[in-house]
């Protein structure tokens, strides 16, 4: 055969490789794109007092404690926001729930700041509001709800609303109670106590 039937093959043969380290690298790329996609878009956001509240990116999370009596976890979901809204405020919203966390509606069920360790369910409101130096206060839900419509290995996700109350010794004000409404959260549990979780049985 002659030499340029050759050169002609190698050329042929390169050129198929080239094709497949296209073919190689476009599959790396849509692999890599469909991770990002099935990473899910966490959130926590509310109404507090009819203005619009968000946790931080990456700030609202949940965290689940193993109780060995009931031999479940139960719930702890909690944010954190530096920006304060338009009334000066910074505010943090934290649940609590302590029951075998499974999807279901949760009523508030405390006393103040009093919550059963077992069977007790609550929400909480933490502010901050700048007066020269920095007034914090504390309300602790007196009704409300927490509704968890999803729950996985990696994840859990809801509703809630609730009223909390601050105590007078604050100096918020004059302003007693927080009003909480169309609550709701997709949150990572990026923390785990006691017993490993596998997710809902």
């Amino acid at each position: 055969m002659k030499p340029q039937f050759y050169i002609h093959i190698i050329t042929v043969f390169k050129s198929i490789d080239k094709i497949i380290l296209f073919i190689g690298l476009l599959a790396c790329i849509f692999i890599s794109c469909s991770k990002e996609l099935e990473r899910p878009n966490y959130y926590m956001r509310a109404q507090i007092n009819d203005m619009d509240w968000s946790a931080d990116r990456n700030y609202g999370v949940a965290q689940l404690d193993y109780d060995y009596t009931a031999n479940a976890h139960y719930l702890s979901i909690w944010s954190q926001t530096e920006n304060p809204l338009i009334d000066g405020i910074r505010y943090q919203i934290s649940i609590s729930v302590n029951l075998p966390v499974a999807k279901g509606v949760y009523f508030f069920n405390n006393n103040g700041s009093i919550m059963a360790a077992n069977g007790g369910v609550s929400g909480a409101v933490n502010g901050w509001k700048r007066n020269g130096t920095e007034d914090y206060f504390i309300g602790h839900s007196i009704n409300g709800h927490i509704d968890i419509t999803s729950l996985s290995k990696d994840n859990v996700g809801g509703k809630f609303e609730f009223v909390a109350v601050i105590p007078k010794s604050s100096s918020l004000g004059g302003n007693d109670s927080i009003v909480i409404k169309n609550g709701e959260f997709l949150v990572p549990i990026n923390l785990v106590s006691g017993k490993a979780w596998e997710g809902p049985k």
